[in-house]
């Protein structure tokens, strides 16, 4: 991964409202999930639309005040080498955690469809994802 950037959105609730506001985020736009582990609230994500050609990696985590979801944007596997500088990345991470922060700030709690733990490798095939690290190469 190049260029990848890290960003963090706090906010005074719950881990799993951070969590299930984050996937509401995903369910509207044009995202595909690429795996998601409910019990460890971690999430791989790749973008479409404007935000197409990225990898967005996250985990939603108590804090001392509430909880962060900890964002990581990067460029999907095989993506340009325009794109490595990291700019493209930076400008897609700043809208997808200005969309979840806008989304938190609204007051309104999210509730998304659920989805069954999962992971799906390079090569299509569909794991469970139950814990621990991310059960794909």
């Amino acid at each position: 991964m190049v260029s990848a950037k890290p960003f963090v959105v706090q906010s005074d609730r719950s881990e799993e409202q951070v969590f299930a506001t984050a996937l509401s985020v995903v369910q509207d736009g044009e995202y595909d999930i690429q795996g998601i582990c409910n019990e460890t609230r971690e999430m791989l994500v790749t973008g479409g639309g404007p935000t197409a050609g990225h990898l967005f990696m996250m985990t939603a985590k108590q804090a001392e005040a509430g909880s962060v979801l900890q964002v990581t944007a990067a460029n999907t596997p095989g993506t340009s080498w325009s794109w490595k500088s990291g700019k493209k990345n930076q400008a897609a991470g700043e809208t997808f955690c200005a969309d979840v922060q806008a989304r938190l700030d609204s007051g309104v709690v999210a509730t998304p469809q659920p989805v069954e733990s999962f992971a799906r490798g390079s090569d299509g095939t569909v794991v469970p994802w139950t814990g621990g690290d991310l059960p794909i190469d």
